[in-house]
């Protein structure tokens, strides 16, 4: 065929046809990332806006079953378990949805000596002021240098001083808290307190704690 016939002759044009058919999951997946995107979004202006509670610890209790304050069944860690109560000041007109994670050394400023944790997760902060009661589980090596840990407490509860004078134990609180509920969460800011609490341990609770920790050594 010369150049002429192949001017002259016609041609058919196709185009060609994109056809897109959007189905029910897919609107309902790009409507979730809608609503994560918007909370998220929210949680992040709200951390800007909102006013942090304030924390205050006033004492140390041991755990209502005293048989259960010291376990050695993450040897060589000794296991010490108390509960830590204290106030929380909540300045904000709206309940605020938070978790708090803790970290805690005794008497030391040293990342390595963080020994105490304590979570709070998916709490509900009132307006106002009221008590709260952390549960916390200190894991002292029981190999560490010198027991360094081990003897700063009992030498504040009186067990091993020369004297025996009861002293108050002197706490780092890291605490890092988080603004949100469930998976939606938000950072806002780390904690820091240094604190000092009485020992826990009274002459009327060292028989049953005794007698609890023999029991973990024999079973």
């Amino acid at each position: 065929m010369n150049l002429k016939n192949q001017i002259d002759s016609p041609h058919t044009i196709k185009f060609i046809n994109f056809k897109s058919k959007t189905g029910p999951l897919q609107v309902l997946w790009l409507l979730i990332e809608i609503i994560v995107f918007l909370i998220c979004l929210i949680l992040v202006i709200a951390s800007y806006m909102i006013s942090l509670p304030e924390v205050e610890l006033v004492a140390g209790t041991i755990p209502r079953d005293p048989r259960e304050m010291i376990s050695l069944k993450q040897f060589p860690n000794l296991q010490i378990k108390m509960d830590v109560i204290g106030f929380v000041k909540n300045k904000n007109y709206l309940p605020l949805p938070a978790s708090l994670y803790v970290k805690g050394s005794i008497d030391s400023d040293d990342p390595q000596d963080r020994i105490i944790y304590g979570d709070m997760e998916n709490i509900v902060i009132m307006p106002g002021k009221f008590s709260v009661v952390v549960p916390v589980t200190g894991n002292i090596n029981l190999f560490e240098s010198r027991i360094r840990s081990l003897r700063s407490v009992l030498d504040s509860c009186g067990i091993t001083s020369e004297y025996g004078d009861r002293t108050p134990i002197k706490f780092n609180i890291y605490a890092d808290t988080y603004i949100g509920y469930g998976v939606f969460k938000v950072f806002l800011k780390t904690l820091i307190l240094k604190i000092e609490l009485p020992c826990p341990l009274v002459e009327k609770t060292l028989g049953p704690i005794l007698l609890g920790y023999a029991n973990n050594l024999i079973f």
